[in-house]
């Protein structure tokens, strides 16, 4: 046990003695106040603390979902189920959201879904039908024929503080209606695989399953749909993420009206790193470091290697500002851009189009952004092919690489774009090294470019980490 537990300890039985009496009607009393007689407690709650009153309230409109997936995607394997129960395809949390039958998750949970049972406290199991789905907030809104149970009360996220109590409840490891308390950690958290939610952070147990169950405050109101949780072991870490209860109900209100969410499109891939914009003279900004043809970005002139600093007249507040922008913009929405291009400003106006997929060759998950995970900031050179190192560090300023190298190969093979090099580091075991071949001011080398960082089980990278290249 660390230092720090004995003091946890104490807060927590403050809490739950402060709830308890709220709850049951007793006074809270502060030194030199005088004591009075407290009130008989009323049947059937004798004995119960504030917290387990709230619970018990609480409980009948969380649900376990189960969920068979097509294609025969299992997204749940045995073992992420305790010992002895069934193993559904895919095992999730979710909860009663309005007297109309609907019911709030995560999109992950209920994706490719072919077939799913929402099962309630009592036992009783209903099928339910997705009625809209939105991957870029990680929210899905589910209907069932009737009403389940009484919807969730609704708090407030924008009121909560580090160090209060919240609670969740869902099924980890598909153990149903399971209950874990903590605090919260820190609100507003910008995580680098979703830079368009402002992330509620906590200590409450999230483990898989837990996915779309609700966070409580310390009044049992409703503050947030859990969602992930970080762990390089699959297990708690303390570590959890929830979306804040305000922008689930904004989404959830598109999501019941029209079936889905239209956001404005740039077709630029963008990167939010402060690394990059100091290698570019600055102290803020979103590099551009691939713009697909024939989309908005492209026709506006935006180029690879470009600085966004500023959004509407208004400089970028930090690096998730120009996403949680577009993802708030619609299609048609026109959109200025102050660029930072060959040390100028320069504006650009944008007709925002709507979101398409990019054609992209299947790759391996371990490479996803493992140029990143060595310290590597990149621009690509689309006229003649390769990469330009903008800035280093970690690791592969250790293996000798400088700001303005070109990349064209490794281990031999042709690196023309940032994908080139993220498989071919892909292909690389962990703790081994591979062999970049660069230009260094006209002259070719060869230099070692590794170990890469070992590659663990998360739900996310790391809060503080450079932030994922997200095509917006």
């Amino acid at each position: 046990m660390t230092h720090t537990a004995p003091l946890r300890h104490a807060l927590w039985l403050a809490f739950f003695a402060m709830a308890s009496a709220a709850a049951n009607g007793d006074a809270v009393l502060t030194p030199g106040q005088p004591q009075s007689a407290a009130p008989s407690p009323s049947p059937g709650t004798a004995g119960q603390s504030g917290l387990a009153m709230r619970v018990a309230e609480r409980l009948p409109s969380v649900v376990q979902i189960r969920v068979r997936r097509s294609e025969g995607v299992a997204a749940v394997a045995a073992a992420n189920t305790a010992p002895g129960l069934p193993v559904p395809d895919g095992t999730g949390s979710g909860f009663v959201f309005d007297s109309q039958g609907h019911l709030l998750t995560n999109a992950h949970v209920v994706r490719r879904a072919r077939q799913i049972l929402v099962i309630a406290p009592n036992g009783q199991e209903v099928e339910a039908k997705v009625v809209g789905s939105d991957d870029t907030t990680d929210i899905a809104v589910l209907k069932t024929a009737a009403p389940l149970a009484p919807p969730l009360p609704l708090g407030s996220s924008k009121e909560l503080r580090p160090g209060d109590p919240v609670f969740a409840v869902g099924s980890p490891f598909g153990l149903a209606h399971s209950v874990s308390a903590g605090i919260v950690s820190a609100s507003g958290r910008f995580l680098p695989s979703n830079p368009h939610v402002a992330f509620l952070q906590t200590d409450a147990a999230i483990n898989p399953g837990n996915s779309g169950g609700p966070l409580f405050d310390a009044e049992g109101r409703l503050v947030g749909i859990n969602s992930m949780s970080f762990s390089r072991s699959g297990g708690y870490t303390n570590i959890g993420f929830a979306i804040p209860v305000e922008e689930a109900r904004r989404v959830a209100a598109i999501l019941i009206r029209d079936g889905q969410v239209k956001r404005g499109w740039l077709g630029a891939e963008l990167q939010a790193t402060e690394t990059a914009a100091r290698a570019l003279g600055r102290q803020r900004g979103v590099l551009v470091t691939r713009v697909h043809a024939d989309t908005p970005a492209e026709k506006a002139g935006l180029q690879a290697g470009d600085l966004v600093i500023g959004i509407a007249g208004r400089p970028l507040a930090d690096g998730g500002d120009l996403h949680r922008f577009l993802a708030a913009a619609a299609p048609g929405d026109r959109l200025e851009l102050e660029l930072w291009r060959q040390q100028q400003s320069r504006s650009v106006r944008v007709v925002l189009g709507e979101k398409r997929e990019v054609p992209r060759p299947a790759t391996n998950l371990a490479a996803y952004d493992a140029a990143r995970s060595l310290g590597l900031v990149l621009q690509e050179l689309p006229a003649k092919g390769g990469l330009r190192i903008l800035a280093v560090q970690g690791i592969a300023e250790q293996n000798g690489l400088d700001p303005g190298d070109e990349i064209d190969s490794l281990d031999g093979q042709p690196v023309k774009e940032i994908y080139d090099l993220n498989l071919a580091l892909g292909r690389i075991p962990n703790r081994e090294m591979g062999l970049l071949g660069i230009r260094r001011q006209g002259r070719a080398l060869v230099l070692p470019l590794g170990p890469r960082p070992q590659v663990g089980t998360t739900s996310t990278t790391a809060p503080g980490q450079p932030r994922s290249t997200a095509d917006d």
